[in-house]
């Protein structure tokens, strides 16, 4: 399977060096295909009860979370190349019913932080998810302490331990509790050792191979809420004890760009339904023309 390189933080009391490391897989305490691997498709998958159909991982292992049937979330430092084809599964069945998408030419940087906003060249159908996008604004550790994000439990998105699956199915899911701020857009959550506070089954953190993929939390409706999107880790030691960070660029502080983006760019009518549009507008001038 082809990989990229994911940006790895290392350091020490927070001081460190971003670096491009080689293929790895997100790292998620007690990982079993049967609980944590989408297309192993059993019940025992933690996400089983969610509708996962609007996240994809193109050929060349890219992901994207889409936002509306046309538009996705990525990295902008991991993004997919226009042109890349990307297949999204309508279930977690391998074998179910799919449809393959080709990557927009659309597509930028939104400011100066590493979210990537882009589309596919034809929506998806109908059935097909997209998820809503947090938009709330936090600028400081206070802000995010006295925030409902803070101790959340999320779901986090990246490459499988299992080494079989095609690329475009290589998709794993942990858990973590969102407990950290990283100015000026990083959601983060620590990798927490079993008997501690903050541990929680599944427990994960990032490791190379898992930039783009989407952050989310439980919405409480039964759906998901994207937060944040895959960045990197970091080390922090101290007093010989080494703890691991994953880090997220935070959708909510860029929902305006966001929303500008999707206003801009609506989805397209299908091409059927336009040309009937068409037709019909014809016609009625035709009949306005003739009745006079």
């Amino acid at each position: 399977m082809k990989r990229r390189a994911f940006w790895l933080m290392v350091g020490c009391v927070g001081v460190g060096l971003v670096l491009p490391v080689a293929r790895a897989s997100i790292l998620i305490d007690g990982f079993s295909s049967a609980k944590n691997d989408r297309f192993a498709n059993t019940t025992d998958f933690i996400a089983a009860g969610f509708d996962l159909s609007g996240i994809a991982v193109d050929d060349d292992g890219h992901w994207l979370a889409m936002i509306s049937p046309n538009i996705y979330l990525s990295a902008n430092h991991y993004h997919s190349a226009a042109g890349a084809s990307v297949t999204f599964y309508a279930s977690n069945d391998p074998i179910g019913s799919s449809v393959t998408r080709t990557i927009s030419s659309l597509g930028q940087q939104i400011g100066s932080s590493d979210l990537w906003i882009g589309a596919i060249s034809q929506p998806l159908p109908a059935g097909f998810a997209y998820y809503d996008f947090a938009t709330q604004d936090i600028g400081t550790a206070t802000d995010f302490t006295g925030s409902p994000l803070n101790g959340e439990n999320a779901y986090m998105f990246g490459r499988s331990e299992t080494e079989t699956w095609p690329t475009s199915q290589d998709v794993a899911v942990g858990r973590n509790i969102l407990d950290l701020w990283g100015s000026p857009d990083r959601v983060g959550a620590t990798k927490d050792s079993f008997g501690t506070a903050h541990y929680v089954e599944h427990e994960a953190r990032l490791d190379p191979g898992d930039s783009g993929g989407g952050m989310f939390v439980h919405d409480g409706s039964g759906g998901l809420t994207l937060v944040g999107i895959n960045w990197g880790f970091s080390t922090l030691t101290m007093g010989g004890v080494t703890t691991y960070r994953s880090w997220f660029t935070y959708v909510g502080n860029y929902d305006a760009e966001i929303g500008a983006f999707l206003d801009t760019h609506p989805v397209p009518e299908p091409a059927g339904a336009a040309a009937i549009a068409a037709l019909l507008a014809g016609f009625a001038v035709w009949r306005r023309s003739y009745r006079r």
